[in-house]
């Protein structure tokens, strides 16, 4: 699943616990595990170029909803409008995927916009350029350190305890943790709520189903047939598993909406290289054809059954 979108449904499920007055603590959630810093600035308007900063971590804006009479959040998801390129193939790009949060206050409504920023680390690796330099330093000295034992035959607890320090060393990576991003949740007042009706769980898990078994029928031979096996066990199952398992609340959502999020998860297969999107083809223009209809309709169930499961909070 994208990590913007899990990122999203995260703070609106947890977010209703809060409002609902139920203690939450978001500072160990894994949607949250990458990023170094987050803070909630509220602008204006699009012309508003500075804003003013009304909270610098998840619990401050949740106290902050809190104290501007905040009644609900809402998973918000603004179906693609470009006409260039189909929605499935833009959601493999930053920015691509255009989703937001909606608060419900007295006056009106407030949509936050998520801004990620890269803070500059390898964004193909774990590590920064200072941690790869120190990891082939502490690597360069461990070996070093093995080679001059193995010619003076050093034995014994001391040569023991210096093994399992190195490979303590190792495991942690060093100083730091990999966290590469850096998230601005932009707030805009809006005359209008942009929060969709909800439907029966039962008419979006059939929607959901149908996609996901034509895409699986279309896939076999290939790997992504995992995928779509995984996606229509979870729409069945009494204990649905999450990527981000901690993504919804272990209360005030039902067991549908955990089904739903757990097999639109499990389905997401959209990206870059290597992914559906990246899908090999013979060159005949009906199974293209074929190809593109399966894509479109799956996105886009997939992408109902995450609004429906995620607003499907209650009290």
């Amino acid at each position: 699943m994208n990590g913007k979108v899990a990122q999203i449904v995260a703070l609106a499920a947890h977010g209703n616990l809060f409002l609902s007055g139920k203690d939450v603590d978001l500072s160990t959630n894994s949607t949250l595990q990458y990023i170094s810093s987050i803070k909630f600035v509220r602008y204006k308007s699009s012309q508003d170029t500075q804003g003013v900063e009304v909270a610098n971590s998840v619990s401050e804006w949740f106290s902050f909803l809190r104290s501007a009479k905040a009644t609900r959040l809402w998973y918000i998801d603004f179906y693609h409008q470009r006409q260039d390129i189909p929605a499935h193939i833009a959601s493999a790009f930053s920015g691509g995927v255009s989703v937001a949060i909606q608060a419900d206050l007295p006056e009106g409504f407030e949509l936050w916009f998520p801004k990620w920023k890269t803070t500059g680390h390898i964004n193909t690796g774990r590590r920064s350029v200072k941690q790869e330099r120190e990891h082939y330093h502490k690597v360069t000295f461990r070996n070093l350190l093995l080679l001059l034992c193995k010619i003076f035959r050093c034995r014994g607890a001391r040569n023991h305890d210096s093994s399992a320090t190195l490979k303590s060393t190792e495991k942690t990576g060093g100083e730091g943790e990999y966290k590469p991003w850096s998230v601005e949740y932009r707030g805009f007042r809006s005359p209008n709520s942009c929060a969709l009706p909800m439907q029966e769980m039962s008419a979006v898990k059939d929607r959901l189903r149908q996609a996901v078994l034509r895409a699986k029928e279309f896939a076999q031979g290939t790997h992504w047939t995992k995928n779509f096996t995984s996606s229509l066990e979870a729409l069945e199952s009494p204990a649905p598993a999450f990527p981000f398992p901690d993504m919804l609340p272990s209360s005030g959502f039902p067991l549908e909406a955990r089904q739903l999020l757990a097999a639109a998860a499990q389905a997401y297969v959209f990206g870059g290289m290597s992914s559906w999107n990246d899908l090999s083809l013979p060159n005949d223009p009906e199974i293209i054809k074929e190809y593109e209809e399966i894509s479109t309709e799956l996105y886009k169930a997939i992408q109902f059954a995450i609004l429906m499961a995620s607003n499907s909070f209650t009290a």
